[in-house]
């Protein structure tokens, strides 16, 4: 979500096939996950919350670039962050005209004393709330870069894998504290999380180098098959505990080890499947497309899914009676609303057509801005 690390990489001259599969399954767990898993692709098995961010911040670092810490840093603000506070910005936009026309109010101040730290380091405001993914994986990234800069841990091979035994203890550690209750204050929650996610971050980087080689060689039907067998024991013996749910507040977890273990059982069956599909069927342009644009649906979507939602809201003000067990005053303060099955089905396809069409036009505009500038600029060297 990152676009420079995740969407540069989804844009390169050179498609990694494997990776616009996995991304695009990723990216659709995430919109299902909002709406309460009511596609559920698999999830019975590999429970979307057992791995699914973790995946995400794998891909990230499979397509990590070793650059200065300068020019990873520059990097970063023009790709991510810059993209990220447009994004937070015009969520900002929309929540205030929402909330002037007495519509809902999802807007929160930006005079709060506590507005620059949760948006540089915590979560953009409610309505592009899943964007926290975005400023996390900022911060995860520069950190690893500023960490790989140091003399002892420039060398590779070693030093890789030492730093993965050390951010995996570290990582465990920091859900040790987040199981104490440390993730609620707001001052460490950024450290806690950035700490959790690193090790999915530096995995990433060594399949690349390492391990997908390997990986790629072994039959997906064994490799799959081993993954199911791991996660139905873990499911038998720990039931709901395999899942991390809302890991913008780190406040679920119920293990300091479970969820390093299904992060990898996870991602490991997906990046067999998506390897097994992208060799038998090769490019196929939705899924590119929808790869292509996963920082444009993480931001948006959450908009989207709620649809169905404004629709049942409206009815009641208009005095219908259909839907009685509809929390109005909640659905007024909160884009988080997860009503009937029925809504939430249809807010899936909302959220993932509606942010498609939106990243379509954006790219239109991208592109007609493009021309424009081209043309001045032919003009201006004519004169």
């Amino acid at each position: 979500m990152n676009q420079d690390t995740l969407q540069t990489a989804m844009l390169g001259k050179q498609r990694n096939q494997i990776f616009q599969y996995l991304k695009a399954i990723a990216i659709v767990m995430v919109i299902d996950d909002h709406m309460s898993t009511r596609i559920g692709i698999l999830s019975s098995i590999f429970p979307y919350n057992s791995f699914y961010m973790a995946m995400l911040v794998f891909i990230s670092g499979y397509f990590y670039k070793k650059r200065g810490v300068a020019v990873n840093i520059g990097k970063k603000v023009k790709g991510l962050l810059i993209p990220y506070l447009g994004w937070a910005i015009a969520g900002i936009v929309v929540a205030y005209i929402l909330k002037n026309l007495g519509i809902v109010n999802w807007h929160r101040s930006v005079r709060d004393s506590s507005f620059l730290w949760n948006l540089l380091a915590i979560e953009p405001p409610p309505i592009v709330g899943a964007m926290w993914f975005a400023i996390m994986l900022l911060w995860v990234s520069i950190l690893y870069n500023l960490i790989r800069a140091i003399p002892i841990w420039r060398s590779e091979h070693r030093s890789d894998y030492a730093l993965l035994a050390l951010s995996i203890l570290v990582g465990m550690l920091s859900l040790k504290l987040c199981m104490a209750g440390y993730c609620s204050n707001r001052w460490y929650l950024p450290f806690l999380r950035a700490a959790f996610y690193f090790p999915f971050f530096h995995m990433g980087v060594m399949f690349r180098r390492y391990w997908e080689k390997y990986i790629q060689n072994v039959r997906t039907l064994y490799l799959c098959g081993i993954c199911v067998l791991i996660n139905v024991i873990l499911l038998c013996e720990y039931g709901e505990s395999v899942n991390f749910y809302s890991t913008s507040g780190m406040a679920s977890f119920q293990s300091f080890w479970l969820p390093f273990v299904t992060s990898v059982t996870g991602t490991l069956f997906w990046y067999k499947l998506a390897q097994f599909v992208s060799t038998r069927v090769g490019s196929v342009g939705v899924i590119d497309f929808i790869a292509d644009n996963t920082f444009c649906i993480m931001a948006s979507h959450l908009l989207f899914i709620n649809i169905p939602n404004f629709f049942v809201y409206f009815r009641k003000l208009g005095g219908s009676e259909r839907y009685p067990d509809f929390d109005m005053e909640l659905f007024r303060n909160s884009p988080w609303v997860r009503y009937s099955p029925n809504t939430r089905l249809a807010g899936f396809f909302c959220g993932l057509i509606c942010s498609l069409l939106l990243a379509w036009l954006l790219e239109i505009l991208k592109r007609k801005f493009t021309e424009i500038m081209k043309r001045s600029q032919q003009k201006a060297e004519m004169r």
